[in-house]
């Protein structure tokens, strides 16, 4: 079954809750206890796995938060760099 092809029309409860139906997150390798992300997009409900991953770079090594936001170690070197050219950071070089 295509992605695409796929269509279901849940019910939400009284506490706004939704079941994914489970030939839907078997395509989306979404697993009991996975994170979501859930966001409005042009009037609508979008729902993703939740994957960490580097804001800039999108990267998922090395990791570190900042404001709710991730970022990896080569990024925040390079931002280091960008702030802070005096201190010789040779971050950009790469």
């Amino acid at each position: 079954m295509a992605y695409e092809e796929y269509w279901h029309r849940p019910q939400s409860d009284d506490l706004g809750r939704i079941v994914i139906p489970v030939e839907l997150r078997h395509l989306l390798s979404i697993n009991t206890g996975d994170g979501l992300e859930i966001w409005q997009e042009d009037g609508a409900i979008a729902i993703c796995k939740y994957t960490p991953a580097c804001l800039f770079c999108g990267g998922s090594e090395g990791l570190e938060r900042y404001k709710s936001k991730l970022i990896c170690r080569d990024c925040l070197g390079r931002l280091a760099a960008l702030c802070y050219p005096e201190e010789g950071n040779s971050a950009l070089d790469g």
